[in-house]
């Protein structure tokens, strides 16, 4: 009978198990996907980046000296994991373009979609804000509910949902709608790649929405705040509508069609139902006043007898109807339009919507799509870890445990330790 190994050796054989079939799995995809696709081209550009990392700088990588806590083969053991769990998006991303998937074209032409609006406002910030570092590479669009990921950083494809209605071909107003949240989504990956851009906005419109001789009531103090933590969707709502125009508002109209019970309620990062057709009706104003006065009558007729309800998201001595907090919300939508800053060059919001509004943008070959998975030039190893840990904040419905990515950052300093951590003494 044979004696069983140590267990570090068990360890190190499991590790380099997890090392190889991760990149067996990788490498297997990527042949069961059209040659030359730009699914594929993502695929292969994981593979590179997995290979280099696990294969020729694993070792390079490793620094006992920032890392006590960590031997070499547990070391390695967490990059396997980040790795994997990155390649767990990609892959069920990739699945859905296998040939032979009865969406194929479908998910084609939404990744056509997401790759035209994304470039209309990534061409825009750089032509009107002078921000040239943002991601060349496109959102890829899932089909079905997934939290907004990055593989990776701005270098990789982040990856966005859309309903499963896009696909129903015996209901075109389900693929219509489904397929306008894409506008939306996209708006978001790229604003997220300004990171202090809600933070300056925020600011600077709270600041000029005081005048100085004027000081803001309590209630217009309680709906500004509320309206803030909105921001997020209303920056969104608004990019939506200089991307699609009409088309979307309409669409968003209808998306946010609720029962009547709950048309005034918000929770804090949304906005209220009702509320949200009239950030759209007034991008549309700025573009095209003829799509502002047909959208907009259609919309006061379905809306009118609801705006004297109370908004039921401030404190119970607070009253506010929601035609008080509407008027508020137009005037900051203007502030949010019109105020220049210095996350965007100088110039305004509103200069680079239209500017996406009016941009023509051709599809690129896959050829010219970014090689993501090459280091950067001048690029240290330490560098390379910081990098697959990523966003860490995102929540994944897909196996991507948040406890263990806190713990990975704790291990190699990426950020200081929080309460909720194994590993605070």
């Amino acid at each position: 009978m044979e004696p069983i190994e140590s267990r570090p050796k068990i360890f190190v054989k499991r590790v380099d198990a997890e090392s190889e079939s991760l990149l067996y799995d990788i490498a297997q995809l990527k042949n069961l996907l059209s040659p030359g696709s730009a699914i594929q081209h993502h695929v292969e550009q994981f593979e590179v980046l997995a290979t280099r990392i696990l294969v020729d700088e694993i070792d390079s990588m490793y620094d006992s000296d920032r890392w006590p806590d960590l031997d070499r083969s547990t070391f390695k053991s967490v990059i396997v994991s980040l790795l994997a769990s990155n390649w767990v998006v990609l892959r069920q991303v990739a699945l859905q373009r296998a040939p032979g998937n009865p969406y194929l074209n479908v998910l084609q032409s939404l990744d056509d979609k997401s790759e035209e609006d994304y470039e209309r406002l990534r061409q825009a910030l750089e032509d009107v804000s002078g921000l040239k570092n943002l991601s060349n590479s496109p959102p890829l669009v899932y089909l079905g509910p997934i939290a907004r990921l990055s593989v990776f950083d701005e270098k990789g494809p982040c990856v966005i949902s859309t309903p499963f209605g896009v696909v129903n071909q015996q209901n075109a107003l389900a693929q219509t709608l489904s397929t306008q949240t894409i506008p939306h989504e996209v708006a978001h990956a790229i604003f997220e790649e300004i990171p202090d851009l809600l933070d300056e906005l925020k600011f600077r419109v709270s600041i000029d929405n005081k005048p100085s001789a004027v000081e803001p009531t309590k209630k217009q103090r309680a709906m500004d705040s509320v309206i803030f933590n909105w921001l997020n969707e209303i920056i969104a709502d608004m990019a939506g509508t200089a991307l699609e125009g009409e088309a979307f508002a309409r669409s968003a109209a209808i998306i946010m069609t609720v029962p009547e019970k709950i048309i005034a309620r918000a929770d804090q990062t949304h906005p209220a139902p009702l509320l949200r057709p009239y950030i759209h009706a007034q991008v549309l104003k700025k573009l095209s006043s003829d799509a502002a006065a047909s959208f907009n009558k259609s919309l006061d007729k379905g809306t009118s007898k609801f705006q004297s309800q109370p908004y039921e998201g401030l404190p119970a001595f607070i009253d506010v109807s929601l035609e008080e907090l509407l008027t508020r919300l137009v005037e900051i939508v203007d502030r949010i339009w019109d105020t220049e800053l210095k996350t965007l060059g100088g110039s305004s919001l509103g200069k680079v919507l239209t500017a996406a509004a009016h941009k023509k943008v051709s599809k690129r070959a896959i050829d010219e799509l970014p090689n993501w998975g090459d280091p950067e030039e001048n690029q240290k190893p330490e560098d390379e870890v910081l990098r697959l840990l990523g966003p860490v904040e995102l929540v994944s419905p897909l196996p991507s445990p948040q406890l263990f990515e806190s713990e990975v950052c704790c291990w190699v300093g990426a950020q200081k330790c929080c309460p909720h951590t194994l590993l605070v003494s």
